[in-house]
């Protein structure tokens, strides 16, 4: 039972770092989160491309394992800050952040630094929203996490009554899942809208600034000019590309010791 606990534990950090990655990546780029996964390779760019010369697909460098975190860790007053929300907002995880904490001092591992650094990148973006997404948002992972647990249970039914029970209860997850999400990607919608409100704006603006912008325009080529011709020597023009077939034709040494093209 402490076992599932523990799996439960890291499924509820794991779902939360992966929704704040999510919503960052999407709100870099500038679009609303969509229901379908997008083709191609990692966040829909397209095909992920191989090794490269020289590099055998499937096989990678030797693991170095590392003895210090990779991001500068927390101070002591952001630690205290994060593990007071979540002994407040999630209490199931605070105690098993504090049990890991006590393990990780015999142990020297770093666990518990990982575990409440990328926590912490999750809280920033949280903090900031307002209340009432705040709730939807825990009341979506909540239900991800209920959803996933009862998932983990229909496996281990064996009676088909206990399935139906399961069933109806896994649908009342994901249904509070639903709403929860709809209220989140509602909020973000209407961020994106008012970004995009606020550039028609800045358009408008810059259009009626025609002349001055192309002013401005005008001096920073004719300044960037200035910098260049000052960095090339004196009396050398600029580096002219030779044509490909010079480039590309092949070049053997002379007896005398001196390079010729070939043919010569």
């Amino acid at each position: 039972m402490r076992r599932f606990g523990a799996v439960t534990a890291l499924v509820i950090v794991c779902v939360f770092i992966c929704s704040a990655l999510v919503a960052d990546g999407q709100a870099r780029r500038g679009v609303a989160p969509s229901d379908g996964p997008r083709g191609g390779g990692p966040a829909g760019r397209g095909r992920k491309e191989g090794p490269g010369p020289g590099k055998p697909p499937g096989i990678r460098g030797p693991h170095r394992p590392t003895t210090q975190p990779r991001h500068r860790s927390l101070t002591e007053a952001q630690e205290k800050e994060l593990l007071a929300v979540l002994k407040e907002k999630r209490p199931e995880l605070y105690k098993r952040l504090k049990d890991m904490k006590e393990r990780d001092k015999d142990t020297k591992r770093l666990g518990y630094r990982w575990m409440v650094q990328a926590m912490w990148g999750w809280y920033q973006k949280w903090k900031n929203l307002p209340k009432p997404i705040q709730d939807a948002w825990i009341d979506e992972h909540d239900a991800k996490v209920e959803a996933w647990r009862l998932a983990q249970e229909m496996r281990k039914a064996t009676s088909e009554s206990e399935k139906e029970e399961i069933i109806a209860k896994l649908r009342t997850a994901v249904a509070k899942q639903f709403d929860a999400e709809q209220k989140v990607r509602g909020y973000r919608l209407t961020q994106l809208e008012e970004q995009l409100a606020q550039a028609r704006e800045d358009l408008k603006a810059r259009a009626k600034r025609r002349a001055e912008v192309i002013d401005e325009l005008v001096e920073r080529v004719i300044k960037g000019a200035s910098r260049l011709s000052k960095m090339m020597p004196k009396g050398q023009p600029g580096h002219v590309r030779k044509p490909k077939a010079e480039r590309d034709e092949p070049k053997r040494r002379a007896p005398g010791g001196k390079d010729h093209k070939a043919g010569v």
